[in-house]
């Protein structure tokens, strides 16, 4: 059987098709929900799975960012285990920074929302709590 050889000019074989877009642009849409959660987590996943973090963290994450995520859930358009990934995904992180004043409130916020083992299972009433905890309604 005759070996193919590789076309020089076709484009990289990728492992998964968020591996085609910036990766900063990929948080951010991560960040914001923005598309297919699955997609976003999977593609995410895969990114801090194979490549190196920079050397200064590229997005910084809000209290509005959570805030929306936590709205999303409460809207039905996220399912708890979303924002569990979502959440697990972004805390500790080392491509993500968090809002400057309100680094305290997001960690806990990210905490709680990641480990319902530990916390209570995300619920309408704990999603309304951390939302009041994040002051997103007062901005």
């Amino acid at each position: 059987m005759k070996e193919r050889k590789k076309d020089p000019k076709a484009p990289p074989a990728v492992s998964y098709p968020g591996a085609l877009m910036d990766p900063t642009r990929l948080f951010r849409r991560f960040i914001q929900v923005d598309g297919d959660f699955e997609v976003l987590y999977r593609d995410v996943r895969e990114l801090v799975r194979t490549k190196t973090p920079p050397s200064e963290r590229v997005l910084t994450l809000g209290c509005q960012e959570v805030g929306r995520v936590l709205k999303l859930f409460l809207t039905g358009r996220l399912k708890q285990l979303e924002v569990e990934q979502w959440a697990e995904m972004l805390e500790m992180n080392d491509w993500i920074d968090y809002e400057e004043g309100h680094e305290s409130e997001i960690a806990q916020a990210l905490f709680e929302l990641s480990s319902p083992g530990i916390n209570e299972p995300l619920s309408p009433s704990s999603a309304q709590r951390i939302l009041g905890t994040l002051h997103v309604q007062d901005r």
